[in-house]
């Protein structure tokens, strides 16, 4: 590690390592592992109480704020301990018929941005007493960030922050208006967007410039490239997400069943890894089509664990990935 890089990292995640999710976190923390003397991962929010299996030996969990942020008690305590930014941000929330829902947000995001930030400030205190360097990394522009953002500032060490989609996008809320978001990205010192679409957009919206930039999300690619197809009666496609109404797989299903009907001597294969709130639905349509079309194969794969998703790729033969998102 060089001698100019922080010594610790904090890092902010919504829930790992304690639930499914956020499968990017686990290969980016290899990297950071590398760079950093210790790692302390702080979740916001579980569901469950096991911790998965973390990639490096130098990487700790603090569960403090994951378990007070179940008692809805102490989260309104959090709550009053942000009074004056709880105000502030309700004078310059829209005045319209969303106005109550964005007020609960308020309340709601400033309550658990005051726990972030009080378990935040307890490590960097610590960082702080041995002279080391410290930074901290919220994985989302979120309530997370505002409580990490906080703790950074109040005790002088950087703050970062990704930005994926949904902690982006304000269209993407039924209020179109994300509490705290402006504020935030403000008083970051940079923010990472995983496109440059959400870079761009974010710089337009708050006026930011030289503090966003665009890293892609990565995996670790094969020493090699997977097999190649030969058999020319089948073709095999492979999607992989969550299934939301974002996402749109029921579309990926949808077309591959019209592709089926107009060749019919064609054998298609398609496997999708993945759940969300529409994989029942989406069973169901699979199900109904599959029993109509005799030449396409469908495999629900469900939530499936990155590691075996890799391995599926570098084993098995594909011959197209399809992505049928909106905004990817």
């Amino acid at each position: 590690m060089s001698d100019l890089a922080p010594a610790t990292l904090v890092l902010l995640t919504f829930s790992y390592p304690l639930d499914q999710g956020e499968e990017f976190l686990n290969a980016e923390l290899r990297y950071l592992a590398e760079k950093f003397e210790n790692i302390v991962l702080i979740p916001m929010l579980g569901k469950t109480k096991s911790v998965r299996a973390l990639p490096a030996g130098n990487i700790t969990v603090d569960l403090s704020v994951a378990r007070k942020t179940g008692s809805g008690s102490k989260f309104w305590r959090g709550s009053l301990k942000n009074r004056s930014l709880i105000l502030e941000e309700l004078k310059s929330t829209p005045r319209n018929r969303h106005f109550a829902l964005n007020s609960w947000r308020i309340f709601k995001t400033a309550g658990l941005a005051k726990y972030v930030q009080e378990v935040a400030e307890n490590h960097l205190k610590t960082i702080s007493a041995t002279g080391k360097r410290g930074l901290v990394y919220s994985y989302w522009l979120n309530q997370a960030a505002l409580g990490g953002m906080h703790a950074a500032r109040k005790l002088r060490f950087p703050f970062i922050s990704r930005a994926h989609g949904g902690d982006v996008y304000a269209e993407r809320l039924n209020t179109r208006h994300m509490v705290f978001h402006r504020y935030t990205a403000r008083r970051a010192n940079r923010i990472f967007t995983i496109s440059e679409h959400g870079a761009n957009y974010l710089r337009r919206r708050y006026k930011l410039n030289g503090t966003v930039l665009c890293r892609h999300l990565g995996v670790h690619g094969p020493q090699k490239p997977g097999p190649v197809p030969d058999d020319p009666d089948l073709i095999r496609i492979v999607s992989c997400s969550s299934v939301i109404p974002l996402k749109r797989v029921q579309h990926i299903l949808q077309a591959l069943s019209h592709i089926a009907e107009r060749r019919d001597k064609q054998m298609i294969e398609w496997k999708h890894f993945g759940d969300g709130v529409g994989f029942k639905e989406l069973e169901k349509e699979a199900e109904e089509i599959q029993n109509s079309r005799q030449n396409l194969s469908i495999s629900l794969s469900g939530y499936t664990d990155n590691e075996e998703i890799k391995s599926y790729y570098k084993e098995t033969p594909v011959d197209a990935f399809i992505n049928f998102s909106t905004s990817e």
